[in-house]
């Protein structure tokens, strides 16, 4: 992610201002939930009044369909969704095509008067400081208050669990919130259960009507399935406060249409086997538009230009400008582009290529740097721009390392959360109904990245244009071989994109991290910048989480989330295998290093384990559930082949135990990128698919280290 000018959250702002601000309120079932329930009984589970949606994911909110990979469609009423302050319901419609929930959503409930740590057990730490995110092996507790059992394997799934600290939640009416600290697998149903839930006195919590009928009377078929495995699992019926049960979506389910659409596109060039690394068939359609020369002293050329992607989406209204040089954005996609389908397409995972308008172009650049050579070419590689950002982020101090080791970057807007999609993020933080045109953009995004990458490699493609060579005609770049770095918002997108790449097979993700429902409330460009519309159009603090929740349904479907078991390991159909090396700002102030470590668990990351100091961790185990680089007989650090986490340290004190940012200090968001021996990792990584350590055992201080001298000279 990376802060945007303040003038453009006022525009934002702007979009929202129908909705007057009002303050946060999170209250006990009101007149709403009650007309709603007399409406449509069907509407609201009641076994949590807290709100209409809760608790959620839930199976309640599913139907049976045999179409779908997993027998089940979501089929959420209209009645139960969140509103925003003008009254308007989220409209569901795009939502329930889904076949399951997030694999990394958060389980939300409301438990009146809930006290999380002495329901724990855990009574010395203070409200904000949640009980075990601590000590992350709680959830294996015995007598854990929560527990989360995977129903194919019979075993508890690692979660931590949170009450919403964010302001205008209060006390005694706080959205509990269940994470996992790795991703659910994908098509796999989860059944979720509360026990023990204590006041702040220490008393017992009475579960609901609705519930203790279940519980205690004769159970419906879903329920009594529901008791029967957990009381298998060592969970007694008769001590449940609260149980729910959900399906995750299936692999084809979250990531389906960005498969089709890239393998349509594909074969349109020629080229029907992705995974062979083979390039085939013909170069996308492209055009250099403008050659800056000398543009700065690090940089020989600075070459724009245009690519032609089969465009998948609906009602172009904006083109591209030939020749266009400067910063703005010009890509020729909708702003209110959305996929559609053929009627026979039951499972929603084949949009149809746009009839009337084909194709679309879409601008690139790319900077030849001043070292590269004939003998010595440059190693070419994405660049993957921060949020809501531009193409023109390598060309400052992001890529300023990297260049400066001879490498070539190249990058165009992420269609979908660039700055051309202002409008439509403004239109959504007023109304999430409006979240699926940035789902389907984000998608065909991911295509138009993907055809960069192969035209890049491509024989026919700019190594043969005379802006890319010496002055004897030798090119300047290798085509031989592609890569990707990319920071922030594109190290978060840049998951998603690796798990799709048939031309690149080895990622930097910086200042990475994935699962955006997780991460906003953790992040100062979230919290006081674009979340202030979205607080100012749903005030109240349940509907707030519960849209956020909604949003990462199809936020999987262009983030690494959706991606992340098939990014490091397991690779897709037609698909290489890759590796990643993750690099986290420890205390990072706008992508939460929480997110970062919960996407190494589920790549199957290793973590370079001298990258922090001991005991610098918030956790009692700091490497909780990953396995640490090999080390020789001396104890260093050997080279490591495959996929791995380094954090960076530039003395911030810890991140806060809440769903809240780390906000203390400078931010040490862009630190990482900007450090030389973190260019010298990166690059041997990309070139050679090593893991190196660069600090030869000690930990990995940046050169902004702020730690007090006499604590740590050697920061």
């Amino acid at each position: 992610m990376r802060r945007s000018p303040i003038a453009t959250i006022t525009s934002l702002a702007l979009v929202a201002g129908a909705f007057a601000f009002a303050p946060a309120t999170a209250t006990p079932p009101g007149p709403l939930d009650a007309a709603v329930s007399a409406l449509d009984p069907s509407a609201c589970d009641a076994t949590d009044p807290g709100h209409c949606l809760f608790p959620f994911p839930s199976d309640f909110h599913t139907v049976e369909d045999d179409a779908t990979d997993t027998g089940r469609r979501v089929d959420f009423s209209i009645l139960a969704m969140p509103r925003n302050n003008a009254g308007k319901p989220v409209d569901p419609a795009e939502w329930n095509r889904q076949d399951g929930f997030s694999p990394g959503t958060p389980m939300l409930s409301v438990v009146p008067g809930l006290d999380l740590a002495r329901s724990w057990g855990v009574h010395e730490l203070p409200a904000d400081q949640q009980p075990n995110l601590t000590d992350l092996s709680r959830y294996l507790w015995d007598d854990a208050p929560v527990v989360v059992l995977d129903t194919v394997t019979g075993e508890r799934h690692p979660i931590f669990t949170e009450l919403d600290m964010h302001g205008g939640a209060t006390e005694g009416a706080r959205t509990l919130q269940l994470r996992p600290t790795v991703n659910l697998a994908e098509g796999r149903r989860y059944v979720v259960a509360l026990r023990g839930m204590l006041d702040a006195d220490g008393d017992a919590i009475a579960p609901s009507p609705a519930f203790l009928a279940q519980r205690d009377g004769e159970a419906s078929e879903r329920f009594g399935r529901m008791f029967a495995e957990l009381a298998e699992a060592g969970v007694a019926r008769d001590e449940l406060y609260l149980a729910w049960d959900f399906t995750v979506a299936s692999e084809m389910g979250i990531a389906g249409r960005a498969l089709s659409i890239r393998d349509e596109a594909f074969a349109e060039l020629g080229d029907t086997d992705l995974a062979d690394l083979v390039v085939q068939g013909e170069a996308p359609a492209w055009e250099v538009t403008a050659v800056e020369e000398n543009p700065q002293s690090d940089t020989l050329r600075r070459v724009h230009l245009t690519v032609d992607v089969p465009n998948f989406l609906v009602g172009l209204v904006t083109a591209h400008t030939p020749g266009h040089t400067n910063d703005t954005p010009q890509v020729r996609a909708p702003v209110g582009g959305r996929f559609s389908y053929a009627a026979d397409d039951v499972r929603f995972e084949h949009p149809l290529r746009n009839a009337v308008e084909p194709t679309m172009t879409v601008p690139f650049t790319c900077d030849v740097p001043a070292t590269a050579t004939a003998e010595d070419p440059a190693v070419v590689s994405y660049y993957g721009h921060g949020l809501v950002g531009s193409r023109t982020q390598y060309q400052g101090s992001s890529g300023e390392v990297l260049r400066g080791m001879n490498v070539q970057y190249c990058s165009m807007e992420w269609i979908g959360l660039s700055m051309g999609d202002l409008p439509a993020i403004g239109l959504t933080l007023a109304d999430i109904s409006n979240f699926p045109v940035q789902a389907d953009r984000g998608v065909q995004g991911m295509l138009a990245q993907l055809f960069m990458g192969r035209l890049l490699l491509h024989e026919d493609g700019p190594v043969t244009d005379p802006a890319f060579h010496d002055a004897d005609g030798n090119p300047l770049f290798d085509n031989t071989s592609l890569v990707y770095d990319g920071n922030s918002q594109g190290g978060i997108m840049g998951g998603a994109l690796t798990a799709l790449s048939p031309d690149f097979t080895r990622a930097v993700l910086g200042a990475t991290g994935m699962n955006y429902s997780t991460l906003l409330q953790r992040s100062v460009d979230w919290e006081g910048l674009y979340g202030e519309p979205f607080y100012a159009a749903y005030a109240d603090t349940y509907d707030r989480q519960a849209g956020i929740a909604l949003i990462q349904m199809l936020w999987d479907r262009f983030e690494s989330n959706g991606y992340a078991h098939h990014t490091a390991s397991d690779p897709y159909p037609n698909t290489p295998a890759h590796s990643v090396l993750l690099h986290s700002a420890w205390s990072d102030h706008q992508v939460t290093t929480l997110t970062a470590e919960i996407q190494a668990r589920t790549y199957g990351a290793s973590v370079l384990q001298t990258a922090l100091r001991p005991g610098r961790h918030y956790a009692a185990d700091p490497f909780f559930a990953m396995r640490q680089l090999d080390t020789g007989p001396s104890g260093e650090v050997l080279p490591h082949v495959g996929s791995a986490l380094v954090f960076f340290d530039s003395g911030n004190p810890n991140p806060p135990l809440s769903n809240t940012p780390s906000d203390e200090g400078g931010d040490p968001h862009s630190h990482p990128r900007t450090d030389e021996l973190s260019g010298v990792q990166r690059l041997h990584f990309l070139t050679t698919g090593e893991v190196i350590d660069v600090h030869a055992g000690q930990p990995y201080y940046t050169t902004r280290c702020a730690f007090p001298d006499d604590a740590h000279p050697a920061c």
